[in-house]
């Protein structure tokens, strides 16, 4: 079978294969290269955007608005090939088990409770009414009840507690949503032109090679080459820059989140993700999220920024050394002083990365010739963000 193209598109996430539906209603013929085993190994979408770093001087209202509950909805329903169940909802007729969800959860931000801390919440809850996100500032009891997982009676110091609240924030079923999307992209292309554990890719003159099961095979490319910078394709972009001799608009770093997800003594808010300092919290679920019984708590936690030129970028990006040497003692602190708990249970902990851009969305020209060859960054982050910027990246008149 001949797979000659007008596109090639390179990527270890849900971004090639949006950017890949695009192009195909344009009637474009599209080859999928993955170096991952999985489609999905490297695991670099979160389900929401989670704002960091936090900082009542850097509050950027864009990030606030593009996560609003209806901005996400309208971003990903029209690239799902099926319906997009969201929560709260009102339906009632059939509905499909798999269907991803979009949540609808208020996010309360807390600090750590001192003179400066309480500034910088009533900082930001300015800056948010005056940027017309309708923020209510909660303090005491009214903002430790609200806090995702914590046990309200068991708190000796709720006076000194103050917090900002922001309505109608969204989050994702990531997973649901990546593999209806993979498996709707399979069926229009076939497993001939989706091929994971592609490698090595050498970019050629009119084409690219790349061997698959120990074959090497070259594609002809009529258009052009797309390229979506992850983690994982780090050491191979920079290489080829210095082979095209581009100077690449390069990340400020690698930033390590530790997703734990632990087990509650007692239900979990659903309806609420939490934010104290570094961490996050909420009712970690899949689907609809029951009242008074979910027990699961999940923990965003930022681990440490690894300089570019220190990061180890060609191991799998999910290595767990990355993670802290403090993080077990930085949950625990979190669960017995914040949350007020006796115990925990952890059910696990994985560590994740994602780039960090000092600069807005944007792509550069890695070769043009027979074809041309461009890299998108921010294909990593935020599930919604991420849609939007392949979207972008399958535009011709982008």
């Amino acid at each position: 079978m001949r797979l000659d193209s007008d596109f090639v598109l390179i990527g270890t996430g849900v971004a090639p294969l949006v950017a890949a539906h695009q192009l195909i209603q344009q009637g474009k013929s599209v080859l999928i290269l993955n170096p991952e085993f999985d489609f999905f190994g490297e695991n670099s979408e979160l389900p929401f955007d989670p704002f960091w770093p936090w900082n009542s001087h850097e509050l950027d209202p864009v990030k606030i608005d593009q996560s609003q509950f209806e901005v996400v909805l309208s971003e990903l329903q029209p690239e799902y090939p099926g319906p997009i169940e969201s929560w709260p909802s009102q339906n009632t007729g059939f509905r499909d088990p798999q269907a991803p969800f979009v949540r609808s959860r208020s996010r309360l931000w807390m600090k750590s409770l001192d003179e400066k801390a309480w500034s910088q919440v009533e900082e930001m809850y300015v800056k948010a009414s005056d940027a017309g996100f309708k923020p209510q500032l909660l303090e005491g009891l009214l903002a430790l009840n609200r806090f995702p997982g914590l046990s309200v009676k068991k708190a000796t110091d709720s006076e000194r507690s103050k917090g900002v609240l922001f309505p109608k924030m969204a989050d994702v079923d990531v997973k649901r949503f990546r593999n209806g999307v993979r498996e709707f992209m399979k069926e229009r292309l076939g497993d001939e032109r989706m091929v994971t554990h592609a490698g090595p890719i050498e970019l050629m003159d009119d084409a690219v090679r790349f061997r698959q099961e120990g074959t090497s095979k070259t594609v002809r490319v009529n258009e052009g080459v797309l390229i979506f910078w992850t983690p994982r394709l780090t050491q191979w972009i920079t290489s080829l820059c210095k082979r095209f001799e581009v100077k690449p608009i390069m990340p400020t770093g690698v930033r390590v989140w530790e997703d734990w997800s632990l087990i509650s003594k007692d239900p979990v808010d659903p309806s609420i993700i939490g934010a104290m300092d570094d961490l996050l919290a909420w009712a970690d679920v899949e689907g609809e999220p029951e009242e008074g019984n979910t027990f699961r708590l999940g923990v965003l936690c930022a681990g440490p920024k690894i300089p570019m030129e220190q990061a180890r970028l060609d191991t799998h990006s999910a290595d767990s050394s990355w993670a802290s040497s403090g993080s077990f003692q930085r949950i625990s602190r979190f669960c017995h002083e914040f949350l007020k708990w006796d115990k925990f249970t952890v059910r696990s902990m994985k560590a994740r990365t994602i780039l960090e851009w000092a600069e807005e969305p944007t792509s550069f020209i890695l070769t043009r010739g027979a074809y041309e060859a461009r890299v998108f960054n921010r294909a990593d982050g935020a599930l919604s963000q991420v849609v939007k910027m392949a979207k972008f990246a399958g535009d011709p008149l982008r």
